[in-house]
């Protein structure tokens, strides 16, 4: 888990602050610096506590044009943007941006211009190769409190999969051994004038904290992704592994013979396309005819070691997956259609969905079922549920007294009745007759509302709290419909 440091700071955007670069650059420089803009971003500002009240913030960041009239930059950096602008390097204009695409998965988008006269005056940068660990790196990006072009020098100290602190869904990233400081996100990292990498984020969770960079695979990834004029984004391996390290394991319970390596297939996840295909227990030897060693790596003929994952994520969705696995100790050659996406369920770019009811603060989220075993499927009470209802605040009044210590609290269940949707959470409570509803959580805990006194007392209560919005937007509509069934 990451810190929440972590995730806030990915959110405000960053720089990496390196010892001032001294030599001269082979592409002219001021060439250079009109190709690295500065992103002035307006968005929204939610909080789950007070859903109703929304705010905006202003930021700024950088970004860098590409070949097709193209800005590339952060998704953090324009997620629920609502003005976008772009200025050139010692410019004074602005110029009106709008969003082409967005990767929340790699915390990539793209932006372009109203005005496509301004892709005259720039050159598009071209992208390189993924550099080596300890090769010098050249950074452009716009510190905070500043228009002029920041021009820097770092070295690159790790190339490893890490969390993405954006989408919370580990990726290969670039790690830079040097000193961080508050600016702006989106800048690109250049060797002999290529876009290597995309600044990201910082970790501060250790002593030699650095910075992170979004790698030129997984940019062009995007890029070839969005190609086609929409984001598919990146499949995944809908199974879980587990290392064979451990010889007793390899040998002695598998009966591997010596030479042969790779990952034990733990859990198939039930619903995706790897059901039926692979199986607990089956050994993955192989990926698109790449040897996996027993600690999960992969050796590249470029002396790159990554985990095997990384070239799952390389495929487009779609794609076919080539491995080669041992079950039951005979050797088998699968193709898998890689047609899952990230497990992960997204949340950016959407208004909150809300609802309040005597001072109780409801917020709904998409819920991920995670991986679970067909077995495990059958037997939830929570399969196909598609979303998930919290309790996010209580707002204290005389007729919700002894409660006010309940919040936060998942609720699963309506007066003993569970639910899948927000829709079928509000229906239950708005159209209980029962004098008590009741509502529990996963442990158990219940929270019992007077329906007459919270139906007289709801008014009160919002006017109290100056909140002219008690439900979001799909309620309205609920209601304009007359869409939820009486029991």
């Amino acid at each position: 888990m990451k810190s929440t440091l972590l995730k806030f700071l990915t959110l405000l955007s960053f720089f990496f602050l390196f010892a001032p670069l001294q030599n001269a650059f082979a592409l002219d420089k001021h060439t250079l610096a009109l190709s690295v803009v500065k992103i002035h971003v307006t968005e929204k500002s939610f909080a789950d506590s007070e859903p109703w009240n929304t705010s905006t913030v202003s930021g700024t960041a950088t970004g860098f044009v590409i070949s097709g009239n193209r800005i590339i930059t952060n998704a953090h950096v324009v997620n629920n943007s609502t003005f976008i602008e772009v200025q050139l390097n010692g410019g004074s204009k602005r110029y009106k941006a709008s969003r082409v695409a967005t990767s929340h998965e790699t915390d990539l988008a793209l932006i372009t211009l109203d005005d496509k006269s301004f892709f005259e005056k720039v050159k598009p940068l071209a992208f390189g190769k993924l550099p080596s660990l300890h090769q010098k790196v050249v950074v452009y990006g716009y510190p905070m409190g500043g228009d002029a072009l920041s021009i820097t020098e770092g070295v690159i100290s790790r190339i490893e999969y890490q969390d993405y602190a954006h989408s919370e869904i580990s990726y290969l990233a670039i790690q830079v051994d040097a000193a961080i400081n508050y600016g702006n996100s989106g800048g690109p990292a250049m060797v002999d004038d290529k876009v290597v990498g995309v600044v990201m984020q910082f970790d501060d969770t250790d002593d030699n904290s650095g910075g992170y960079m979004i790698p030129v695979n997984l940019i062009k990834h995007f890029l070839n992704d969005v190609s086609d004029g929409k984001v598919d984004g990146i499949p995944y391996l809908p199974i879980e592994t587990q290392n064979l390290e451990s010889s007793a394991l390899r040998e002695g319970y598998y009966k591997l013979p010596a030479g042969q390596s790779g990952v034990v297939v733990t859990k198939v996840c039930a619903n995706k396309q790897a059901e039926g295909i692979l199986q607990k227990g089956d050994i993955i030897t192989h990926i698109d005819g790449k040897k996996i060693e027993n600690n999960s790596r992969v050796f590249g003929s470029d002396k790159t070691r990554f985990t095997f994952l990384h070239y799952v994520d390389m495929h487009q969705m779609g794609d076919v997956l080539k491995l080669e696995i041992v079950r039951q100790g005979k050797v088998k050659n699968i193709n898998l259609p890689l047609n899952d996406n990230t497990a992960e369920v997204f949340e950016f770019d959407h208004d909150p969905r809300y609802f309040i009811y005597a001072g109780y603060v409801f917020v709904a989220s998409e819920k991920s079922e995670g991986c679970v075993t067909n077995k495990e499927y059958k037997k939830s009470e929570e399969k196909n549920k598609i979303d998930s209802i919290t309790l996010s605040n209580i707002l204290p009044t005389s007729h919700n007294t002894g409660t006010h210590s309940l919040a936060p609290m998942e609720i699963i269940k309506v007066n003993e009745q569970r639910f899948k949707s927000f829709k079928e959470f509000y229906c239950l409570v708005s159209n209980e007759k029962n004098p008590v509803i009741l509502l529990e959580d996963s442990e158990g805990m219940l929270l019992a509302i007077d329906r007459a006194l919270a139906n007289k007392t709801n008014n009160e209560t919002l006017e109290k709290y100056q909140i002219h919005n008690a439900q979001s937007s799909e309620i309205d509509q609920w209601k304009k419909e007359s869409s939820c069934k009486k029991r």
